[in-house]
């Protein structure tokens, strides 16, 4: 009588379980608990569905899209060169012109993040093959990207596009996140930008004041234009105050450019001023 019984549980055990997987089974599913896998940051378990997905339904692997989302995962868990692989493949069969766009802004990202571990040439190739991109919200992306090189002789095929933002957009924000990206590049870009503006004309005010002899060190007023040489001529002792506290000078840059404040620090020896007039 016993094995009968354990034979009954066995087979409903069975059935239940086979219920479940028949249940769970469909491609609907399956697509919902991986995305709501990828919200919750579970990357591995998003990525056992998609493989399953991409396995079972290899022909809807671009229009669902099951590869942009292993991709997704693959960078959650770090395996950056494996989300490129799916990423490039996307993008080159997807017809969901909306998610493809996300897939090259992931793929410059990701191959930035690869550059700047390996510092191999080959990485920066996607955001230069991108600065000739029809669709304009990625060329100016490709850009922006490009000018935080510290390569100069790469980040400067940046220019053009960074250009075309300030002559041609209408955006303040995004003219002035191009006109810093040009600074970053080489201050002197600025000034060949054809698009007239209060910046062209403003002036950066610098005053260093010493606490201890009670007189300022430094005033100075210069073009906009020539920033980065007055941030370089600050005291060494400001700079290294600067470096501390880990301020940036694209940060301060944006504080003076997008809000118009005045930027302020004091140290235990100088108080700096920083401000556009």
């Amino acid at each position: 009588m016993k094995p009968t019984i354990k034979a009954v549980i066995l087979v409903i055990m069975m059935v239940l379980l086979c219920g479940t997987a028949v249940r769970g089974d469909t491609i609907e599913e399956s697509y919902a608990k991986a995305k709501l896998y990828l919200f919750d940051k579970q990357w591995g378990k998003a990525l056992d569905v998609l493989d399953d997905l991409i396995k079972r339904y290899p022909d809807q692997k671009f229009d669902r899209p099951f590869l942009f989302y292993r991709a997704k995962s693959l960078i959650g868990l770090n395996q950056l060169n494996r989300a490129l692989t799916d990423l490039e493949e996307f993008v080159a069969h997807t017809t969901n012109q909306t998610l493809k766009q996300d897939a090259i802004v992931e793929m410059i990202d990701l191959n930035s993040r690869l550059y700047k571990q390996f510092k191999e040439r080959q990485y920066l190739e996607t955001a230069l093959k991108y600065l000739k991109e029809k669709e304009k919200f990625i060329r100016y992306y490709s850009a922006l990207e490009l000018s935080y090189l510290k390569e100069k002789d790469v980040a400067s095929k940046a220019v053009p596009v960074l250009k075309e933002i300030v002559r041609l957009e209408d955006n303040e924000e995004l003219i002035n996140r191009a006109k810093l990206a040009l600074m970053r590049i080489d201050p002197r870009y600025l000034q060949e930008t054809a698009r007239e503006s209060d910046m062209e004309d403003a002036l950066l005010k610098i005053t260093v004041y010493d606490k201890i002899k009670k007189k300022f060190t430094m005033e100075i007023s210069i073009p906009f234009a020539l920033v980065k040489m007055a941030l370089d001529s600050l005291p060494d002792e400001v700079s290294r105050e600067f470096s501390d506290q880990d301020i940036k000078l694209d940060t301060i840059m944006d504080i003076i450019m997008e809000k118009r404040e005045v930027f302020k620090m004091e140290t235990q020896e100088s108080i700096v001023k920083i401000w556009l007039k």
